[in-house]
């Protein structure tokens, strides 16, 4: 193999070495920048406006309009075309789910006489991190009386169409249509899935900060605590009690800063430890673990100190 020829190969092979590194590279800074968005929606950090129906507006409506009109029409009516195709489309009403693809439904609301659907939807939601929606539709008789809900699941496929629709009859409580990442619910479930035994493993692992006297000492210094923590933190705190503060967790890649802030019990001289763990998951932290130690312990003995950026 003459020299040209194997200079030609070796260089063809350092550059497709260096390619799959930077395709490499370029995913994780693509997954992290997807992690820190999907943290950043959880923690509840997103505003009204990033959850509005957007596209699946008016689809979404034409798609309850046109099962309204099909289901007013006669009983037993096959919905498989109204709904989405994937197979797991259901259709739930008086205590009994139907599957889209095979069965047939008799609505009670479209059926009854002078019913009459509410276009407009109550409310309208677009996922935030997914191809989703969820809406709430009313229907009202002739004297303009709610005779019932319906709670309705979009999903995209070739187009939007339900993926789940519930009747929900007059009395039965009407969920609050609430902004969402990629499920409905999750923002408020990513609030409450640490457990207790979970926290005191991460009580456990903070770093001790600061001493403070029981009484006034410690009851000025955890205020502090607490006001530098909401002031700093990107996640907002879920747990505050008198001997826990703590953040939402950072999601996977995240370069961002949570935190948890534990009150040891008093000592038998009356003192009492503050401990500070904070941390992300990625190899460079926003702000640096060592800043955000030096800054927290300063902020608990009231000095001032130079401003420092410590949310994104």
């Amino acid at each position: 193999m003459g020299f040209r020829v194997l200079a030609g190969a070796l260089l063809s092979a350092l550059l497709w070495i260096n390619d799959a590194a930077a395709q490499d590279y370029g995913a994780a800074v693509y997954n992290a920048v997807q992690a820190a968005a999907d943290q950043e929606c959880l923690a509840g950090k997103l505003g009204a406006a990033d959850f509005t129906a957007g596209d699946a507006g008016t689809p979404a409506k034409t798609a309850v309009i046109k099962y309204w009109s099909a289901a007013r029409s006669a009983d037993n009516v096959r919905i498989a075309d109204l709904f989405q195709s994937n197979g797991k489309a259901v259709w739930i009403g008086n205590g009994v789910a139907v599957l889209a693809r095979s069965g047939t439904v008799t609505d009670p609301f479209a059926r009854a006489a002078g019913a009459a659907l509410v276009e407009d939807p109550v409310a309208l939601i677009h996922a935030k991190r997914g191809q989703t929606a969820r809406g709430l539709w009313q229907v009202r008789d002739q004297s303009g009386a709610s005779i019932g809900h319906y709670l309705v699941d979009f999903r995209r496929g070739s187009d939007w169409r339900p993926q789940r629709m519930e009747l929900l009859p007059p009395g039965a409580p009407v969920p609050d249509v609430k902004p969402y990442c990629y499920m409905p619910g999750d923002i408020e479930a990513s609030k409450d899935f640490i457990t207790d035994a979970e926290i005191s493993k991460m009580k456990k692992r903070a770093t001790l900060v600061a001493t403070c006297m029981s009484g006034s000492d410690c009851g000025r210094k955890w205020a502090r605590a607490q006001a530098w923590v909401t002031e700093n933190s990107f996640y907002p705190l879920v747990r505050t009690t008198d001997d826990v503060l703590l953040t939402t967790s950072p999601g996977d890649g995240s370069l961002w800063v949570a935190y948890v802030v534990a009150l040891d019990p008093p000592a038998t001289d009356g003192r009492q430890n503050i401990r500070l763990r904070a941390w992300c998951r990625n190899f460079l932290c926003v702000p640096s673990i060592g800043t955000v130690r030096r800054n927290f312990a300063s902020a608990l003995e009231g000095a001032e100190e130079p401003q420092t950026e410590n949310r994104p």
